[in-house]
C-alpha cells in the first residue's frame, strides 16, 4: 500500500501544480512535448520519425541505400512476414492452452465442494498468473520491475512504427506515459491510412510489436549467459564459498566480516553450489521435524521451560570445561540454551551466549580438521560421536560433549560460517523465517583488487553496490525477457482494445478470402466496366448481373467476418478473463 500511497500524493502534487501554472505546463508542452491530465503523464517526441521511416524506406527501395553495411535492411520486409506466422501459430496454440485450462478448472471446481481450498487447488491450473507487488513480488522490485516494462513496451511500439514504415505509412510521434502508477508507450501513425492498406500489409503491422517482443526476450536469454563474460574485468567466481549479497534488512548484514562476503558452511555442510545450499536448508528443516521434547531427558533445571520446547536432533562437540565459567543455568536476551549429553543417559543444560559457544566449536573442530571436510564444527548426535573424533587428537576425548540446542517447536539453530572467518548463530524456522532471503547468493564476486579500490573511494557503500550490481543487472535482464514474452503472449490474444483481435480480424478476412472461388472471365470484365464506365447504369445486362453476384459474395464475406470476429473475440476475452481471475485468487490465497 505504501507504493499506492506515495503515487497518489505525488498525483495530488502534479494536478495541483496543473491547476496553479498552467503557463509553465504549456511551455514544457512546446519545448519536451510534455502532457500533463488528471492521472496520466505523457512525454511525445518527433525526434525519431525520419529514423524510422528511413528504416522502411530503406528496406522497400534498396537503391537508396549507398552502403553495403545496411544490406540486412533489404529483408527487413521478410523478417515481418515471418513475425505475423509466428504470431498467427501462437495464437492458435494459446486459444487451445486457454481453453484446457479453463475446462481444467471448470472439471475440478465441479467435481469438488465449493470451499476456498478446493478453489484455492483448482486456480493452480490458471494458465495467467498476474504480479502484484506485495503478494508475489516483493515492492522493493518494483522500479525494476515498472523500467523493464516501458522499456519492453517502448520496443513493441517501435516494432509497428517501423512495420508502417515498410508499408509507406508514416509516424507523427513516439513517446511514452504514466497512467498513476503502470507505465507504457505509444506510436502515432498517420491517421487513416492504416486500415486503407491490404489485409496482408496490416497483418505485419499488427503482428510487428509482438514479434519485436518476443526477439527482445530471445535476445535476453543471450545476455544473460553473456553477462558473467562481460564483467570478467571486475568479477569472479567465487573460490571459498558461494558468493553472498547479503539485503540490508539481513540479520548477518552488520554482523558479517565485510560487504564482498562468501558463505563457507551451514552448521557441518560445506556450501560447494547454490544446490547443495538448497538441500541444506532442506536437511535442516527435516531435522526439525525431528526434534525430542525436553522433558523426555529429565531436566528440571529452574533457567529452562519443560512444557513446550524442544531439543534439536543434532548438536555440536564442545569442550565442558571451557564452557562452565561462562555458562549460566538461567536464559538471558543474548544466550542459548543448550542439553549437554554427560553420557550413560545422564543430561544437563546450559545457556550461554551464541558466540563463545561458536568460537569454542570452532576451536574443537580446528583440533581435529584431519577428520573432517569442514574445520569449521563437529555436528554430532550423541557424546559417542565427539569421542570418536577426539580420540585423533591430541585434545583430551573425554572432556568433549555433544550440546544440543534447546528451540522452539519447528525451529532450527543453525551456525553460518562466513569465509572471512566469522561464524555467525541462527535460530528460526528455516522455510517460514527465511533463512535462505537471509543469505541471499550472489551470482559472482568482486575481485579483491577492486573492492579494496571500491573500499578506498567509496567505502562501505560503494563496495556494497558493487556486490549488488551482478545479481541487480540479472534480475533486470530476466525480468525484461519474462516481460517481454508476457506482453507479446498478451497481444497474441484475441482479446478486445489489443493487437490480437486487430490481428484477428485480418486473419478471418484472409482466411475467407482465400475460400472465394477464383474470379472468371466475366467477373474480370466486370472489374474493368466498373473502373472504366459509370457501372450504376451498365448496358450489358451480363454484366450487371455479375456486379450484383459479386456484392453479395462481398456482402456475405462482410457478414460471416462480422460473425467470427465476435465468436472469437468474445470467447477469447472471456477465457483471459476467467484464467486472470482464478490466477489472482491463486495468488492472493497463497
Amino acid at each position: 500500500m505504501s507504493v499506492l500511497a506515495h503515487a497518489t500524493v505525488g498525483w495530488i502534487t502534479l494536478e495541483a501544480l496543473r491547476r496553479c501554472y498552467p503557463a509553465a505546463i504549456d511551455a514544457l508542452h512546446r519545448l519536451v512535448g510534455l502532457q500533463l491530465s488528471a492521472g496520466v503523464l505523457i512525454l511525445e517526441s518527433s525526434a525519431l520519425n525520419s529514423s524510422i521511416y528511413w528504416l522502411g524506406e530503406a528496406s522497400r527501395n534498396r537503391s537508396d541505400r549507398k552502403s553495403k553495411t545496411l544490406d540486412f535492411l533489404a529483408y527487413l520486409d521478410v523478417f515481418y512476414v515471418i513475425g505475423a506466422v509466428v504470431f498467427a501459430l501462437l495464437q492458435c496454440g494459446l486459444l487451445i492452452l486457454l481453453v484446457l485450462g479453463a475446462c481444467s478448472m471448470l472439471f475440478r471446481i465441479l467435481a469438488s465442494d465449493l470451499s476456498s481450498e478446493s478453489i484455492s487447488n483448482a486456480s493452480e491450473e490458471a494458465v495467467l498468473r498476474p504480479q502484484l507487488p506485495g503478494y508475489n513480488m516483493p515492492v522493493a522490485d518494483a522500479p525494476l520491475v515498472g523500467g523493464a516494462l516501458l522499456l519492453t513496451l517502448a520496443f513493441h511500439e517501435l516494432g509497428h512504427g517501423i512495420a508502417a514504415s515498410t508499408e509507406r505509412v508514416k509516424t507523427e510521434g513516439v513517446g511514452i506515459f504514466l497512467a498513476y502508477v503502470i507505465p507504457g508507450a505509444f506510436v502515432r501513425l498517420e491517421e487513416g491510412l492504416l486500415p486503407q492498406l491490404p489485409t496482408r500489409a496490416q497483418l505485419k503491422v499488427y503482428c510487428a510489436g509482438a514479434w519485436h517482443n518476443l526477439i527482445l526476450a530471445v535476445l535476453c536469454v543471450i545476455a544473460t549467459s553473456s553477462i558473467p563474460y562481460a564483467l570478467f574485468p571486475f568479477y569472479q567466481r567465487s573460490i571459498s564459498g558461494l558468493a553472498l549479497d547479503l539485503p540490508r534488512d539481513s540479520p548477518f548484514y552488520d554482523r558479517a566480516g565485510r560487504p564482498n562476503e562468501a558463505l563457507l558452511a551451514l552448521d557441518d555442510i560445506r556450501m560447494l553450489s547454490p544446490r547443495s545450499m538448497t538441500r541444506s536448508i532442506k536437511l535442516i528443516s527435516e531435522r526439525s521435524s525431528l526434534a525430542t521434547p525436553l522433558v523426555h531427558f529429565g531436566i528440571n533445571d529452574p533457567g529452562t521451560t519443560t512444557k513446550d520446547e524442544f531439543v534439536q536432533i543434532s548438536g555440536i562437540c564442545v569442550n565442558r570445561e571451557e564452557l562452565q565459567q561462562a555458562s549460566s543455568p538461567f536464559p538471558s536476551s543474548n544466550s542459548q540454551c543448550f542439553v549437554l549429553d554427560l553420557g550413560f543417559h545422564q543430561y544437563s543444560s546450559f545457556c550461554v551466549r551464541s558466540s563463545l559457544l561458536i568460537e569454542e566449536a570452532r576451536r574443537v573442530a580446528h583440533s581435529v580438521s584431519s577428520n573432517l571436510n569442514s574445520p569449521t564444527a563437529i555436528s554430532c548426535e550423541n557424546t559417542h560421536d565427539c569421542v570418536l573424533q577426539g580420540q585423533t587428537s591430541s585434545s583430551n576425548p573425554s572432556l568433549l560433549h555433544c550440546a544440543k540446542p534447546i528451540v522452539e517447536p519447528g525451529e532450527s539453530f543453525v551456525i553460518v560460517h562466513l569465509a572471512s572467518g566469522t561464524s555467525l548463530a541462527w535460530r528460526g524456522d528455516v522455510l517460514r523465517d527465511g533463512l535462505g532471503p537471509a543469505l541471499r547468493l550472489a551470482p559472482l564476486a568482486v575481485r579483491p583488487s577492486i573492492a579494496a579500490w571500491s573500499m578506498w573511494l567509496g567505502g562501505r557503500a560503494l563496495l556494497y553496490f558493487l556486490v549488488r550490481f551482478p545479481a541487480r543487472l540479472l534480475f533486470f535482464v530476466k525480468t525484461l525477457r519474462d516481460v517481454s514474452v508476457s506482453i507479446a503472449l498478451l497481444n497474441i490474444l484475441p482479446i478486445y482494445w489489443l493487437d490480437g483481435s486487430l490481428a484477428a480480424v485480418q486473419f478471418i478476412r484472409l482466411f475467407l478470402l482465400s475460400a472465394m472461388p477464383k474470379p472468371s472471365m466475366a467477373t474480370k470484365k466486370a472489374e474493368v466496366f466498373k473502373r472504366s464506365r459509370d457501372y450504376y447504369e451498365p448496358e450489358d445486362n451480363d454484366i450487371a448481373q455479375v456486379l450484383r453476384e459479386q456484392y453479395h459474395d462481398w456482402n456475405a464475406i462482410h457478414i460471416r467476418q462480422k460473425r467470427l470476429t465476435r465468436i472469437l473475440l468474445g470467447g477469447g476475452t472471456a477465457l483471459v478473463v476467467f484464467n486472470v481471475f482464478f490466477g489472482s485468487l491463486f495468488v492472493v490465497m497463497h
